[in-house]
């Protein structure tokens, strides 16, 4: 086996932002600000409300905009509308601003073997 590709994603370059709110595994989408939602999108916010490594696993009445999606982890306590944003794993570079600092997350990181 070989690694033919290895893709990392950031919340610097997201692949879409919206408005949303969390209830058991359900995603509620109400407003897209940019972009749109794919299934495989890490799901991250600003308040730490969203639970690290949080994936959109399916399309539900949302299909890249407004409407539901299905989640890859289960939230005990919902989360109140708020601003998100999802980001795929796909770059081959990132860009970290001057006031991070870079981590990893195992989500973040897509790779390829052949």
């Amino acid at each position: 086996m070989r690694i033919v590709s290895l893709g990392i994603g950031s919340p610097n370059a997201p692949d879409a932002a919206f408005q949303a709110s969390i209830a058991t595994n359900v995603l509620t989408v109400s407003a897209i600000t940019s972009g749109t939602i794919v299934v495989g999108g890490v799901v991250t916010d600003a308040t730490g409300n969203v639970i690290a490594g949080t994936t959109i696993s399916s399309f539900m009445s949302g299909s890249g905009g407004t409407g539901t999606y299905g989640l890859s982890v289960t939230y005990t306590n919902p989360v109140l509308s708020e601003a998100m944003a999802s980001t795929t794993p796909n770059d081959n570079d990132v860009v970290v601003r001057v006031d991070q600092t870079p981590t990893l997350n195992q989500n973040d990181i897509l790779v390829v073997l052949v």
